[in-house]
């Protein structure tokens, strides 16, 4: 085993069409960030660690900006797309100079306007605003341009989860009403409401291919029943009953989905304690496998075909947990391939890599560590050990070529942050960077741990930064240059 010891300086009513509100602006490069308002970059790096362009995005000082609500930035067409507060910018890929930014906010609502949401579908962007405003909303953007296609109105309260899911068939969900106790589906060719149902408790719905799997309650504390959809249409396709009260889903793939909770169907014998992980078709119901692990499931990751757990007791920190456990396991049958002692942090990224080896942040109390343990055995091939971070906002990507980039903020609020890009193979530090800001990457509004944006050999990210603080150039601590 190889460990890589990197030391750091310090250390989540119907649709309508027509045009948005706001307008779309071409110009030459974007302007400094003015006011103590959180702002954010927008920023290129290469597989090496290497910054390619950095460029600052305004902010409105009007407006209000919550950091961390973020989506990851898109990319494109050629282009790189950053939301920032109420704006989405256009930069063009090669050297970040500005295409096009729309600004979404209307004069008297600038809450309507807040980007939360943004995905590439047939050649549009869809956009989320106002999750948290009386007028949440969908748009459809032509990506070259940012001329608005088509606009849909999702109710007059804040979205209950925040976000809004996409099928594969071009189909937009998203719990709207009161407590989010409506599902209205929106088509995202031309904006229009496709059909909505109400339900006598929140429902918890997740897509995966082109059928919707909802959660519902009749109350608080009763089971939970789980209901397919055919997402385009709302017809039944089945349902099940009996589930525990508390239970979690996840669409994976293959038209999968996956169900874990603290109690398992059925019940186990008494004194015994096994934690079910069960994987379902989305088409029909029928259960596909189950496997059962000692302790509480605290993260699921499923990539490919396979599928990689985070366990440990129920109630205790993972940090502090020494039973916490890594498994992964064949995602179409569930055998288990290895199990290994690592309380792997779950709200951040795991990522299985080309070669099959699985790459965590490995948490202890005292040290927080890149590890990456091979496919087959689950042995672990190097460690690289951070110090002085805070276990929160751990970022990693793999872009095309032989490294792995690593991004995590800095011990302080004061204290720059730090992007690394590390051998996969060997677990060597190749590079290190200062990012330009002070403040912590944000992590993507819409539930995805990872707020880095692969695209080939490179990467995007969008640190955010108080901007009454002093940027830092990477590698340099000097105050960064505008485009």
């Amino acid at each position: 085993m190889n460990t890589a010891a990197v030391t750091t300086a310090g250390a989540r009513t119907g649709p309508g069409s027509g045009a948005a509100t706001g307008r779309a602006v071409r110009a030459t490069g974007p302007g400094t960030i003015r006011g103590c308002k959180v702002g954010a970059w927008a920023e290129k790096v290469t597989d090496a660690g290497r910054v390619t362009w950095q460029v600052s995005l305004p902010v409105d000082a009007s407006l209000p900006y919550s950091a961390g609500e973020a989506p990851a930035p898109l990319a494109v067409g050629g282009l790189s797309l950053f939301p920032d507060g109420d704006a989405l910018y256009a930069l063009r890929l090669t050297d970040g100079r500005t295409t096009w930014h729309r600004a979404f906010a209307a004069a008297r609502n600038p809450g309507t306007g807040a980007v939360t949401g943004l995905w590439a579908w047939h050649g549009s962007v869809i956009v989320l605003l106002g999750v948290d405003s009386a007028a949440p909303s969908l748009v459809a953007l032509n990506p070259a341009t940012g001329a608005v296609r088509w606009r849909a109105g999702l109710g007059a309260v804040p979205l209950e989860f925040g976000t809004a899911w996409l099928t594969s068939d071009g189909v937009a969900m998203a719990a709207t009403g009161a407590q989010g106790r409506t599902l209205t589906a929106i088509d995202l060719a031309t904006g229009k409401r496709l059909w909505s149902r109400a339900y006598p408790h929140t429902p918890i719905p997740v897509l995966a291919g082109t059928t919707l799997v909802v959660e519902t309650k009749t109350s608080g504390t009763s089971p939970a029943t789980l209901t397919g959809l055919r997402a385009r249409t709302g017809a039944t396709l089945w349902s099940r009953t009996g589930f525990p009260n508390w239970v979690t889903i996840l669409a994976a793939p293959g038209g999968r989905v996956l169900v874990d909770g603290i109690n398992v169907l059925p019940p186990p014998p008494k004194k015994a304690t096994v934690y079910p992980v069960i994987a379902l078709s989305a088409a029909t119901g029928t259960t596909l496998w189950q496997l059962k692990t000692k302790d509480n499931v605290s993260a699921l990751w499923p990539q490919g075909d396979q599928l990689v757990i985070a366990s440990g007791e129920y109630g205790v920190s993972y940090v502090q947990d020494p039973g916490a456990r890594l498994t992964l396991a064949d995602l179409e049958t569930g055998r288990v391939r290895w199990s290994v002692p690592e309380a792997a942090e779950p709200y951040a990224t795991t990522l299985i890599a080309p070669d099959g080896d699985v790459l965590s942040f490995a948490t202890s109390p005292a040290t927080v560590s890149v590890s990456d343990r091979v496919a087959r055995t689950g042995a672990t091939r190097w460690t690289a050990p951070i110090s002085n971070v805070k276990v929160s906002n751990l970022f990693l990507a793999k872009p095309r070529g032989p490294n792995v980039l690593v991004a995590f903020p800095g011990a302080a609020a004061d204290k720059p942050s730090r992007l690394l890009a590390i051998d996969e193979a060997t677990g060597n530090t190749k590079a290190t960077d200062f990012l330009p800001y002070t403040a912590p990457l944000g992590a993507d509004f819409a539930g995805a741990p990872n707020a880095i944006t692969v695209t080939g050999g490179d990467a995007l990210l969008e640190p955010e930064q108080a901007s009454c603080a002093v940027a830092v150039a990477p590698g340099t601590g000097a105050t960064a240059a505008h485009p």
